[in-house]
């Protein structure tokens, strides 16, 4: 049974997902932030370094990683213009398959062209969803 999205990962989901990012995603630096608020120690995980500049290519890979492969094989869609739709983009890229970073509504500039950048398939900037195979507008 897939994990549930409102359950807690166990330490084999988490183990099993660093298996799956593992040789795409970076692996980024922890570091102690100096002069923070004195007796409290703040630390700094650099997901910046991440190829996108953003952590969102972990999830993304994860999820593709552990789809159904008769689904995979079908494409991914997501309605994130952001991080998440160029993390996809970049993951699906990444393991062969086709991503789409859809958008919602009109965007302008950088906004429509980054998840393009990341390898994204789309050039429509209206929202479409994927169900079950069966494309919506």
């Amino acid at each position: 049974m897939p994990p549930s999205a409102l359950a807690l990962p166990t330490s084999e989901d988490v183990a099993a997902a660093r298996r799956n990012i593992r040789g795409f995603a970076v692996r980024t630096p922890l570091l102690k932030l100096v002069g923070g608020p004195p007796g409290v120690n703040i630390y700094l995980k650099l997901e910046n370094l991440q190829p996108l500049g953003s952590f969102k290519i972990r999830p993304a890979l994860n999820v593709l990683k552990t789809m159904d492969p008769e689904r995979l094989r079908r494409g991914v869609l997501t309605a994130s213009a952001g991080n998440f739709g160029q993390g996809l983009a970049f993951a699906a890229r990444e393991i062969g398959r086709t991503g789409d970073g859809g958008r919602a509504g009109r965007l302008g500039g950088h906004q429509s062209e980054r998840p393009r950048r990341a390898g994204s398939e789309s050039d429509s900037s209206v929202l479409r969803r994927v169900v079950d195979g069966a494309h919506h507008t």
